[in-house]
């Protein structure tokens, strides 16, 4: 059974699919051989290369519970480093599964704030797409909000 991040992964491949279609997006899901901190996801939209992180948590049942997503030890490093050259990189977070699942795109450079976790309400305010946008939306965002 595919685990909460494949399933990630099958919905945005399948939200970008009008993208690919009229060929504005190419995107593939890495394997982490390329190398240790790598990211999951790696594509081009319309010229502007960019790295996605997914990850996905449960959500806690009290609001003012904080969200903890766990990172592998090269990840955070690789996400600000990349970042900090210009790079764009987020983390594809969804909260909850199911029809209350809300997805939010982090900027790279502040995976390190979700590993010390965040409550949902201050992951939104972090995030670069609205909770309930529509998949589609989010290969754009991560081109058009690349620089604060």
């Amino acid at each position: 059974m595919p685990g909460p991040e494949q399933n990630l992964w099958k919905w945005l491949k399948r939200e970008s699919q009008p993208l690919v279609a009229i060929g504005d997006l190419h995107m593939c899901r890495v394997e982490n051989s390329v190398g240790l901190g790598y990211p999951d996801v790696e594509g081009c939209y319309n010229g502007c290369g960019f790295n996605v992180e997914l990850k996905a948590v449960a959500r806690p049942k009290r609001k003012t519970t904080k969200i903890k997503v766990r990172f592998e030890e090269e990840q955070i490093p690789w996400l600000r480093k990349r970042w900090n050259v210009g790079g764009s990189c987020w983390v594809l977070l969804r909260v909850g599964s199911g029809r209350s699942a809300r997805h939010y795109l982090i900027p790279g450079i502040d995976a390190g704030l979700l590993q010390e976790g965040l409550t949902e309400s201050q992951i939104n305010h972090q995030s670069r797409i609205a909770s309930n946008c529509l998949g589609i939306q989010v290969i754009p965002s991560v081109c058009r909000s690349h620089l604060y």
